[in-house]
């Protein structure tokens, strides 16, 4: 062997060595495995030196069969990425997040295998509908105790008005267009709902004179519409 070429080889094995990179190449499973020496985080490090524009690591599959990346770890292995960025999966289906059942299908839409909590932000459909196939649809709901002279912004669907005696409020022309508002008159007093803001088919205010009335009204052009009541007290 000429000794010149035995020195270069012998360099090129120490330094894979120290940097615990270890290539094979077999018959049936060529690979390149890295392992870590010790306890901590083996990294993956493209120099600033770097010429190319976009680095990063490749996966160039030139078999006729699968390639994956796999995460084996005795406890629970994270995929974090760190600065600003997208990870672009190029269309690919993501499958099992966080459950099984849980997918991104190849139409983009989204499967759950559980409920799906909005914590801010709200839901927007802009086409498509929403189905409920099983369950119930229930809107949001709260308790709202009124004096005489407030005026009421909903920021939920169902109200039940709780009141001390008779009372006139005024619903703020403040939502969104095609909201919709329910009021639940929980007590015998009377509530009456002032005329500024409204638009019902007499014009007049709309009065819930006891326990268990109801009113419904949609948001359209900064006015309440009353579409329609329940005397039920």
């Amino acid at each position: 062997m000429n000794t010149k070429r035995g020195i270069a080889l012998t360099v090129v094995l120490v330094l894979a060595l120290s940097l615990g990179v270890v290539a094979s190449c077999k018959k049936d499973r060529p690979a390149v495995d890295v392992d870590a020496q010790a306890a901590g985080v083996v990294d993956f490090i493209i120099p600033t030196t770097q010429a190319t524009a976009t680095p990063g690591v490749v996966i160039n599959n030139k078999s006729a069969g699968a390639v994956s990346l796999q995460v084996q770890a005795a406890g629970t292995p994270a995929f974090d990425v760190e600065r600003a960025g997208a990870v672009d999966m190029k269309n690919n289906v993501i499958k099992n997040i966080g459950n099984a059942g849980t997918d991104f299908g190849s139409t983009g839409g989204l499967t759950l295998a559980n409920g799906l909590t909005v914590t801010t932000g709200g839901a927007t459909i802009t086409a498509g509908g929403l189905t409920v196939a099983a369950g119930v649809f229930a809107p949001s709901f709260a308790n709202l105790t009124v004096t005489d002279g407030d005026t009421i912004t909903p920021t939920v669907t169902v109200y039940a008005i709780d009141t001390a005696g008779a009372v006139t409020a005024t619903l703020a022309a403040s939502a969104s267009e095609g909201q919709l508002l329910i009021l639940i008159n929980d007590d015998a007093n009377a509530t009456i709902i002032a005329d500024t803001n409204l638009r019902s088919s007499d014009g007049n205010a709309i009065t819930l004179a006891g326990a268990y009335d109801v009113a419904v009204f949609v948001y359209q052009d900064s006015e309440w519409l009353l579409i329609a009541t329940s005397a039920n007290s």
